[in-house]
């Protein structure tokens, strides 16, 4: 845990290499006394807001602190300069692209090999990689009833989960965040 004050859904933690070249810290949350992260060897870290102010999620929108949140941590992108489109879908290209983007893109061996996912497509290779560990195989039951249990996914205020609808953008957003503060 870093200690600070004033931490928002925006702050990250950022490894400052001796070159002075700098890398967010996407896994690292904020906690009601700073941020925690974990981290391995030795180097500097800072704390900084890297919140992307989107101009179409007002502060007070219930979407605003996970567009922050996930916009620090390189997570999510917006779809243009300035712009998150909180109530755009999210495709499963998306979807794959962002937990890609969680674990720093790694490469996948080879390519996923999916009939609708072309090999130059800007998704290939976050495809690629959650066919590769299994993030991509199909209808799972059990993977919803894990993230309802774990308070990723909580559904609509009124009790209606909708498994078999379209999210949006901004649901992903605080699904992602849910996951990663749980």
């Amino acid at each position: 845990m870093i200690p600070a004050a004033g931490v928002t859904a925006g702050t990250v933690a950022v490894a400052v290499s001796p070159d002075g070249a700098e890398r967010v810290l996407r896994k690292s949350v904020p906690a009601e006394d700073g941020v925690a992260v974990t981290v391995a060897g030795a180097g500097a870290l800072k704390l900084a807001d890297r919140g992307v102010q989107f101009s179409n999620v007002p502060a007070g929108s219930w979407a605003a602190d996970a567009a922050a949140f996930v916009s620090a941590r390189q997570i999510f992108n917006g779809t243009a300069p300035g712009v998150f489109s909180p109530n755009r879908p999210m495709t499963r290209a998306m979807l794959a692209a962002v937990l890609h983007n969680l674990e720093s893109n790694p490469r996948a061996a080879a390519p996923a090999g999916f009939a609708d996912t072309p090999a130059d497509a800007w998704y290939a290779g976050a495809v690629a990689w959650a066919a590769e560990t299994g993030i991509v195989s199909g209808h799972a039951l059990e993977a919803l009833c894990w993230a309802m249990g774990a308070g990723v996914l909580r559904g609509y205020g009124d009790g209606r989960l909708n498994p078999g609808g379209a999210a949006i953008r901004a649901q992903a957003a605080q699904m992602v965040m849910n996951f990663m503060c749980r």
